[in-house]
């Protein structure tokens, strides 16, 4: 997992810092506080093989030429990079406007400049809705985030019907079925 992150971070995958709220109920079930949870090593090890789950299934589907439908996040809008690297501006970052299409790595180079500071939260927070919305896709373009050109969901928790088609593909083919029925 250590490798994976550090192959992802080598390659500017974007790494997004967020704090997520753990509710303290009292023995009446009264909310009593509200506290950082924190995420254990194990966690994030599974998401790193999640993620190199997901870019294996899609660099095999795209091989095979698999009827596939990708989960992708491609470039921002650039009006919304011009509106985060505004405020950026606003609050002292020096970070270099991106020429065309921002990148992950320029991204990256952002979060890493106001890593461990005050800054790091608030900036963190206006990077991720500055990026484009996941979206399902019939080809490839890529993942900006991760930096990958082949990403795919396949291990999704939450199992949305587009996810479900990719398992019954990648079962069907991987039982010897020459078709696959999307339509049970």
């Amino acid at each position: 997992a250590g490798l994976l992150a550090d192959r992802r971070r080598a390659r500017g995958g974007v790494n997004l810092e967020s704090v997520e709220g753990k509710v303290i109920l009292d023995q009446e079930g009264r909310c009593v506080d509200v506290k950082a949870r924190e995420r254990g090593v194990s966690e994030g090890m599974i998401e790193e093989f999640m993620l190199a789950a997901n870019e294996a299934a899609a660099s095999f589907s795209l091989e095979k030429a698999l009827p596939f439908v990708y989960r992708v996040h491609e470039h921002p809008a650039p009006d919304k990079i011009t509106q985060l690297y505004d405020v950026l501006e606003q609050l002292g970052v020096k970070a270099r406007r991106p020429k065309g299409e921002v990148t992950a790595a320029q991204l990256s180079q952002v979060l890493a400049q106001v890593e461990e500071t005050p800054l790091s939260p608030v900036v963190n927070t206006m990077v991720l809705p500055s990026m484009a919305k996941a979206q399902y896709s019939e080809r490839c373009p890529g993942h900006l985030a991760l930096a990958l050109h082949d990403s795919t969901h396949v291990t999704s928790p939450i199992q949305r019907y587009p996810d479900l088609t990719r398992h019954t593909v990648l079962s069907g083919l991987l039982a010897g079925l020459r078709n696959v029925n999307l339509a049970r």
